[in-house]
C-alpha cells in the first residue's frame, strides 16, 4: 500500500458509510474503489480525491495531507519534494528575506587570547561569537572594501546570519559550494535545496559572489571529517567542523597565503552560480534571447511588453537617458526577434501574473517591474488598453499564453519578477529601495530544468487560470476598463 491508500484507508474507517455507500454517493465503481484503497490503482485525478474526501467529513489539514500523498503517488517523492522546494524559493524570493536582528548575546571584544597566532574554540555559541567579532572587526577596520571568503555549503545558518548583520554593500563576500552531479533521482531536488539556502546572501545589500563546482555533496557535510569549512577574513583563516562544535582560528601570515592561494584555484576552476548586476542595458541584451526553449515569466502585473511600440518606448522613456536611441533600437529589436521566434518555433511566451497586478495596472498604468531610472510616469489609460488588447490578439494567435495566479500564491510584489529565457538560462529581478532593479542570473542546468518543471506543471494548477477561461477574464478586465475611461471622459477606448 502507498502512503495515499493508507491514509485513505484510516478515513473511510473513521467515517459512517461503508465502501458501497461510500462508491454510490462517489459515483465511482465499487471495484475501482476497493483497488483505490488497497493501493492497486490510482486515482485519475485530483478532482476525485477531493469527491471522495469530502464524503468523509475529514478536517481541512487531513485533506491537505491526503492531497499531498496522492501528489506523491502521482509523481514519485522526489518531484513532488523538488516542486516544493522551488515553489518555497519563490515565495522566499517574492517575501524578500530581511537580516535578522543580531543576537545580544554576542558581544564584540577588544583582544582574544591566542597562542602562536591560534585562538582554539569549542562550543558553537563560543565559536559564533568570536566570528563575528572577525567579522565585525574587518568591516569596521577597513579602508577600501573588505573581503570575506567563504568555503563551505550553505547549510549553515547562524554563520550566514553573523555576516548578514554586519556586512554592507561595500562588503564583498566570495564563496564556493558544491553541488552534486550523481545520476541519483534527487540529485537535482538536493541541489535546489542548497540554491535555496543561498537565498539570503544573494538578496543582501553586500557584493555577492558564488560559484560552484560538481562533487558528491555528502563529501562536504560529513561528521566523519576533521574542519571540512573554512573562512579567510582581515588574513585570519578560520576551520570549523561539520557540526560547528570544534574550531580554529589561526592568524598566520604564511598558512593564509597557503590557504589564500588553494581558494583562488579552487575559484578559477569553478562555475559562477549566480551572477549578479545592476545594469539595465545588460539586462536588455538578453532580454528576449533566441534559442530552443520557451520563454516564460511570472510576475506580479502582466507582461505587455509584447505589445510595445517605439511610440510607447519614445512616450515613456525619460528624456535623460543614457544613450536613449540606442537603448530604443535595441529594445525594439528585441520584441521583433521574439515575435519571429514563437512563430518559427511555435512556443508562446508563457506569462504568469496575478489578478489583482491586472487591475492595478489597468487602474494605475504602473509596470513595477521597469525602474524609475528608465520611465517614472505611467502608461496613459488609452495605451493601457492598446497593450492589453495585443496580449489578447497574441493570445487568440496562439504567441502568449497568459495564466492568471491567485494573489496569494506567492505574495508577489511589482518589483519582482522569474523568468526562464529562451537561450537556457533563468533572471530573477528584483526592485531596491533606491529605485534601481538588480538583476540575478543562473544558468546551471540543473537547477533551471527545476523551475522549467515546476512551471509546466503549474500551468494546470487548481490556483491558476488557464486557456480560455484566462482569455475571458482578461478580455471582461480590459472591457470593463474601456467603458470606465469612456465614461469618465478620460479617453476615446473604443
Amino acid at each position: 500500500m502507498s502512503g495515499f491508500s493508507e491514509l485513505l484507508s484510516e478515513y473511510a474507517r473513521r467515517g459512517v458509510y461503508t465502501k458501497r455507500q461510500l462508491a454510490d454517493m462517489c459515483d465511482i465503481d465499487r471495484t475501482l474503489l476497493q483497488k483505490i484503497m488497497s493501493g492497486e490503482r490510482k486515482p485519475k485525478n485530483e478532482e476525485v480525491v477531493i469527491k471522495i474526501a469530502s464524503k468523509l467529513a475529514i478536517s481541512a489539514e487531513e485533506l491537505k495531507s491526503l492531497l499531498e500523498e496522492y501528489h506523491i503517488l502521482d509523481v514519485g517523492s522526489d518531484i513532488y519534494y523538488q516542486r516544493k522546494e522551488v515553489e518555497n524559493f519563490i515565495k522566499d524570493f517574492y517575501r524578500g528575506i530581511k537580516n535578522p536582528p543580531r543576537s545580544e548575546s554576542f558581544s564584540v571584544t577588544a583582544t582574544d587570547n591566542q597562542v602562536d597566532g591560534i585562538s582554539c574554540k569549542k562550543g558553537k555559541f563560543n565559536i559564533m561569537n568570536r566570528m563575528y567579532n572577525a567579522f565585525a572587526k574587518a568591516i569596521a577596520d577597513s579602508i577600501d572594501n573588505p573581503e570575506i571568503i567563504l568555503y563551505m555549503q550553505p547549510q549553515y545558518d547562524d554563520v550566514i546570519s553573523a555576516l548578514l548583520n554586519v556586512c554592507n554593500k561595500n562588503t564583498i563576500i566570495r564563496q564556493v559550494v558544491c553541488l552534486g552531479n550523481g545520476n541519483e533521482r534527487n540529485t537535482i531536488r538536493n541541489n535546489m535545496e542548497i540554491f535555496h539556502k543561498l537565498l539570503p546572501m544573494a538578496l543582501s545589500d553586500s557584493d555577492y559572489q558564488v560559484r560552484f563546482f560538481y562533487e558528491n555533496v555528502n563529501s562536504h557535510r560529513n561528521a566523519m571529517q576533521i574542519f571540512s569549512n573554512y573562512i579567510i577574513v582581515n588574513k585570519t583563516v578560520i576551520m570549523f567542523d561539520y557540526e560547528e562544535e570544534n574550531a580554529v582560528f589561526i592568524d598566520n601570515q604564511d598558512f593564509y597565503n597557503i590557504v589564500s592561494e588553494s581558494f583562488e584555484n579552487i575559484w578559477k576552476k569553478s562555475e559562477m552560480l549566480i551572477r549578479r548586476h545592476g545594469d539595465i542595458m545588460e539586462y536588455i541584451k538578453g532580454f528576449f534571447s533566441e534559442g530552443k526553449k520557451y520563454y516564460t515569466t511570472l510576475e506580479y502585473d502582466p507582461c505587455v511588453t509584447f505589445g510595445f511600440t517605439r511610440e510607447i518606448c519614445d512616450l515613456l522613456l525619460i528624456k535623460d537617458f543614457p544613450n536613449r536611441d540606442v537603448y530604443i533600437d535595441s529594445f525594439m529589436d528585441s520584441i521583433v526577434k521574439i515575435k519571429n521566434w514563437v512563430v518559427d518555433e511555435k512556443r508562446p511566451m508563457k506569462v504568469f501574473f496575478t489578478r489583482s497586478g491586472l487591475k492595478n495596472f489597468m487602474e494605475t498604468g504602473i509596470l513595477g517591474k521597469y525602474p524609475m531610472e528608465m520611465w517614472d510616469k505611467p502608461v496613459p489609460p488609452d495605451m493601457r488598453v492598446d497593450l492589453m488588447e495585443a496580449v489578447l490578439y497574441a493570445m487568440k494567435n496562439g504567441a502568449y499564453e497568459a495564466f492568471v495566479v491567485n494573489d496569494d500564491m506567492f505574495g508577489m510584489t511589482p518589483k519582482e519578477l522569474i523568468e526562464i529565457r529562451a537561450d537556457g538560462s533563468m533572471v530573477m529581478t528584483r526592485g531596491v529601495e533606491s529605485g534601481d532593479m538588480h538583476f540575478m542570473e543562473v544558468r546551471e542546468q540543473g537547477i533551471v530544468s527545476a523551475f522549467e518543471d515546476f512551471f509546466q506543471n503549474f500551468e494546470t494548477d487548481s490556483r491558476v487560470i488557464a486557456g480560455e477561461l484566462a482569455y475571458n477574464y482578461i478580455y471582461d478586465e480590459v472591457e470593463q476598463y474601456k467603458l470606465k475611461i469612456f465614461f469618465a471622459g478620460g479617453g476615446t477606448a473604443s
